[in-house]
C-alpha cells in the first residue's frame, strides 16, 4: 500500500483538485484508491458529490475515539465509483486540536487508524489542510511521500519551503524519511510567467519534481460544483490529460512491468516528446502504411508536404516540428 500526502501551506493552490482528481485518474487503471479528507472545509468530500452535513460519522469521530467511544477507519467509507472510496470531512475537524490537546500519540492518530487497510487498497491520498497543524502532521506522519502543488505564486513557491522545514523537523523527531515531490498546477505555458514559474520549480528541486503539468481549465470548477472528479466529468479535457499523465507518473515510480512496456511501446509509435528547444519529435509505427502525415492546431490541419513524415524503415514514421510552448490538437492521417 502506497501512502501520499497532498500539502502545501498556502490555500488556493489546487491541493484538493489535484487529490481528487489523481485519486480518480488511479482508480480508473484498475487501483483500489481511498482518498482521504483532513480538510475541516471538506471541499475533497463535497468535489466527490457528499453533503458533509448530512454525514452520521466522519474524519473527527476516527481520530477523537476513545475506549469508550471507538469509530473505526473502515465504518465511514463512501464508496463514490469503481475502486473509488472516500473518508469524509466535516467542520466538526477543526476541533481536532483542541480535543487531543495535550493526548500522547496525537501526532499518530490517523497513522494507527490506516493500519491493516493494505488489503483492501492499494493507494491513500490524503487531502490536508492548508496549515501545518496537527492535521497536517498526522498526514505527514502516515504518509511515505508528498505531493505538494505549485500555481504561479512567489507564495506558493514559500509554502513549498516551509512544507520542506516541518518535513525535515518531523523527519528529525521521527527518524521517518519522507519523499516531497513538487507538482506545477494550473500553468499556463503560453505565457511568460507560467514558463519562468515552472523553471524555477525545476531549478529549485530537480530530479524531485514531477514532470507532470496540469494546465489551467475552467471545467475543473464545474466538475466540483457538480460533485464529481473531472476525469469522469469531461474525459476528453487537457487537465483530464494531464492528470492521468499524473496517475501513470506515479504508477511508474513503481517501476511496475505493465506501465514500463505501455510507455515503451507509447514513445515507439506515437507520443510527442521535445528533443531540444522548441522543437518536438512525432513519430508514428505502422508497418502496414506507406504515407503518414502528422496535422494539427500548428498547422491548420493541413495534410501537405511539410506535414508529411519521413519513413525510418521497419513502420516508423518520424518528423520534427518547431512548436511554442502549449497544448496543440493533433492527429495522424495514414
Amino acid at each position: 500500500m502506497r501512502i501520499l500526502a497532498v500539502a502545501n501551506q498556502k490555500g488556493g493552490c489546487g491541493k484538493t483538485t489535484v487529490a481528487v482528481n489523481l485519486a480518480s485518474a488511479l482508480a480508473d487503471r484498475g487501483r483500489r484508491v481511498l482518498l482521504v479528507d483532513l480538510d475541516p472545509q471538506a471541499h475533497a468530500t463535497a468535489a466527490l458529490g457528499v453533503d458533509p452535513t448530512e454525514i452520521h460519522q466522519n474524519l473527527y469521530d476516527v481520530l477523537t475515539a476513545s475506549e469508550d467511544r471507538q469509530v473505526t477507519l473502515d465504518r465511514i467509507l463512501i464508496e463514490r465509483g469503481e475502486n473509488l472510496f472516500l473518508a469524509p470531512s466535516a467542520v466538526f475537524l477543526s476541533a481536532v486540536e483542541q480535543e487531543l490537546s495535550g493526548v500522547p500519540g496525537r501526532e499518530e492518530r490517523l497513522l494507527k487508524a490506516i493500519r491493516g487497510l493494505d488489503q483492501f487498497f492499494r493507494y491513500i491520498i490524503l487531502d490536508c489542510p492548508p496549515s501545518l497543524g496537527l492535521l497536517t502532521f498526522n498526514a505527514l506522519r502516515a504518509a511515505g511521500e508528498v505531493l505538494v502543488p505549485v500555481e504561479p505564486s512567489s507564495f506558493s513557491l514559500r509554502g513549498i519551503q516551509l512544507l520542506q522545514d516541518s518535513v525535515e523537523i518531523l523527519e528529525n523527531a521521527s527518524g521517518q524519511d519522507l519523499r516531497v515531490y513538487p507538482i506545477a498546477n494550473n500553468i499556463n505555458l503560453r505565457t511568460r510567467f507560467g514558463r519562468a514559474v515552472l523553471e524555477e520549480i525545476r531549478q529549485r528541486f530537480g530530479e524531485r519534481a514531477m514532470k507532470t503539468i496540469i494546465p489551467p481549465s475552467t471545467r475543473v470548477k464545474e466538475a466540483a460544483a457538480l460533485g464529481k472528479p473531472l476525469t469522469r466529468f469531461d474525459p476528453s479535457n487537457s487537465a483530464t490529460r494531464a492528470f492521468k499523465n499524473l496517475a501513470w507518473e506515479i504508477l511508474a515510480q513503481e517501476e511496475e512491468p505493465e506501465i514500463r512496456a505501455l510507455e515503451e511501446r507509447i514513445e515507439s509509435q506515437a507520443s510527442p516528446h521535445l528533443v531540444e528547444e522548441g522543437r518536438v519529435l512525432f513519430r508514428f509505427r505502422d508497418p502496414q502504411a506507406s504515407t503518414v502525415y502528422v496535422v494539427g492546431e500548428f498547422n491548420n490541419w493541413t495534410p501537405n508536404q511539410e506535414a508529411r513524415m519521413e519513413p525510418k524503415g521497419q513502420g516508423l514514421f518520424e518528423t520534427r516540428i518547431d512548436l511554442e510552448p502549449g497544448i496543440y490538437q493533433y492527429r495522424f492521417i495514414v
